[in-house]
């Protein structure tokens, strides 16, 4: 009887709360779920510690707060057959001023791991520098200087940082200030 009444209970507290079963991995992955291994999606999905929402369609996380929407560019940097991820999204409110993170998660050993993740708008493989099989990235999106990161044989470092164009500032702030007037005559960055 208390062999039965242990398999019961065990049973009972191992199994998900009604509704709280959190398949999001399937919402997070859709648009590549192909290519990459359930075992494996749900790995990742995990690692960010998300949740999804199914009435709003939207993600939330204890760290990043709630709304959050993102998306998955799957690609080989090495050539070796096994595709590496970049996870780009979040919130405004949650990813510092840049609106957006972006996550690499690299497969080695057998399963993915993230190997970066930081505030940025936009990513750039450069493709003309390659050190130890893996190009170097060039990340925008983080104040006036895009930061180059470089694979050093066991991740990717901080190797420079790199200043935008004056054109990409003024894109930039110009939305910011484009509410602004002073005495009435709207704000127009642009010199005369």
């Amino acid at each position: 009887m208390r062999v039965v009444a242990l398999l019961l209970f065990t049973a009972l507290t191992c199994m998900p709360a009604p509704g709280l079963a959190d398949d999001g991995y399937k919402q997070l992955f859709q648009t590549v779920s192909g290519q990459i291994s359930i075992d494996d999606q749900k790995a990742v999905y995990r690692s960010l510690d998300l949740t999804y929402d199914e009435k709003r369609s939207t993600f939330s996380s204890e760290k990043q707060g709630d709304s959050l929407v993102f998306e998955i560019e799957v690609m080989d940097l090495n050539h070796d057959g096994t595709p590496e991820l970049f996870i780009s999204g979040g919130s405004t409110g949650t990813t510092d001023a840049a609106g957006c993170s972006v996550w690499l998660f690299i497969r080695t050993n057998g399963k993915y791991h993230q190997n970066l993740g930081f505030p940025a708008t936009s990513y750039t493989i450069l493709e003309e520098s390659v050190h130890h099989g893996f190009p170097d990235i060039q990340f925008g999106g983080q104040g006036f200087y895009d930061t180059i990161w470089r694979w050093n044989g066991h991740d990717y470092a901080y190797v420079q940082s790199v200043p935008i164009e004056a054109k990409e500032i003024e894109e930039k702030i110009r939305p910011m200030l484009k509410d602004h007037a002073v005495d009435g005559v709207p704000f127009d960055p642009t010199p005369e």
